[in-house]
């Protein structure tokens, strides 16, 4: 071994042992499973160990709960007596007033009584015991099961102990509410998970939300202590069904214009491509004014043309051009056809003021 390496391993040798004391006191809330009170008002408990998780319920502060793992932020605990479930009625036989039996082989535990929209919690099979606390609409309430799995923020706890015999006792007895709150109701709790559905539907994209289940998840029966929240998220709910609403209607109309748009801009394409297609087409020539031998006049005084054709009647056509030289004689003595105005001059008859003559052997002048 090198003196470098030496002087290396040593250092790593002294620092780990200067840094010991400080890793046994970090370490020593972590070893699990240990007892936490909850430091804050409340804790939101959670389905897995993410803020964005289904939230199972709330405990107040004070709240012992004992810690079975640490994931990074989270805190699995045992999930706590006053976290609720739901599973439906026709699975479960009655053995007393709040005992029950699971009746059928993996049989859902939800986090609200419906479906629909709410998050399988675990499952249970035939003859697993369920303590019962409520029923509404087919569904019965009951103690969450040991199974469900609840995670805390662990900056939220603050540690108490190793999970002795007294603190596990207290952790399932539960603790006061804070001070001032009040019980949670059945219904309350269906206001609660209304109220989460509400806000999930909110996180989706315009024009794709559907608060009906929200209204759904609304208890029919909520006391006065829960009425004034219903009231205050069937206000938030019709806005948010209002702005939804304008939004859709915006959005077909929307649509509408485009598909106008579309329809024109089909039309427009099919007119040009017609204009196109005639364009493309081979023209037929224009017919000749007239055909006839080609020949000059000789003196020009008083005649309205410098030459002439003699037309295949015998008819005399004049001849005149503004832009074609007609002074030369390789068009004398030819039959040729010529096209251009034609006028009708009194005394004179047809005179034209040629743009184009073509040799009617192929030679074409313009």
């Amino acid at each position: 071994m090198t003196y470098a390496n030496r002087i290396g391993i040593g250092g790593m040798a002294a620092a780990l042992v200067a840094l010991a004391p400080f890793m046994d006191e970090a370490s020593a809330d972590e070893k699990t499973p240990y007892a936490a009170r909850v430091a804050r008002d409340r804790a939101v408990v959670r389905a897995q160990a993410n803020g964005t998780a289904h939230e199972l319920g709330t405990v107040g502060r004070d709240r012992t709960l004992i810690v079975t793992e640490v994931r990074g932020d989270w805190a699995k605990v045992e999930v706590p007596s006053d976290i609720h479930a739901f599973i439906s009625e026709k699975w479960v036989t009655r053995s007393g007033k709040d005992q029950g039996q699971v009746a059928g082989s993996r049989v859902n535990v939800r986090s609200a009584p419906n479906a629909d929209s709410s998050a399988i919690l675990t499952t249970l099979e035939k003859g697993d015991e369920v303590r019962i606390v409520g029923a509404t609409d087919g569904w019965l309430e009951i103690l969450a099961p040991d199974a469900v799995k609840a995670y805390v923020q662990k900056s939220v706890l603050e540690y108490e102990g190793p999970a002795t015999s007294a603190l596990r006792d207290e952790a399932r007895r539960g603790a006061a509410q804070p001070t001032g709150a009040k019980p949670t109701t059945p219904a309350g709790r269906r206001v609660r998970d209304a109220r989460a559905a509400f806000e999930e539907e909110t996180r989706r994209p315009e024009g794709s939300r559907d608060f009906s289940r929200v209204r759904r998840q609304l208890p029919s029966d909520a006391s006065a202590e829960d009425a004034a929240d219903v009231a205050t998220l069937l206000g938030e709910l019709d806005a948010a069904e209002g702005a939804e609403s304008d939004f859709r209607t915006k959005l077909a109309e929307n649509e509408k214009k485009r598909e106008e748009l579309n329809q024109l801009y089909q039309k427009r394409m099919g007119e040009i491509e017609a204009l196109l297609e005639d364009l493309r087409k081979p023209k037929e020539p224009e017919p000749f004014s007239a055909i006839g031998i080609f020949r000059p006049l000789g003196l020009l005084i008083g005649r309205p043309g410098t030459h002439q054709i003699v037309a295949e009647d015998g008819t005399p056509v004049f001849l005149r051009s503004a832009t074609l030289e007609l002074y030369t004689s390789r068009w004398y003595g030819k039959k040729i056809g010529v096209r251009g105005q034609v006028v009708e001059m009194p005394r004179w008859g047809r005179v034209i003021e040629v743009h184009e003559i073509q040799v009617l052997d192929g030679t074409t002048r313009r």
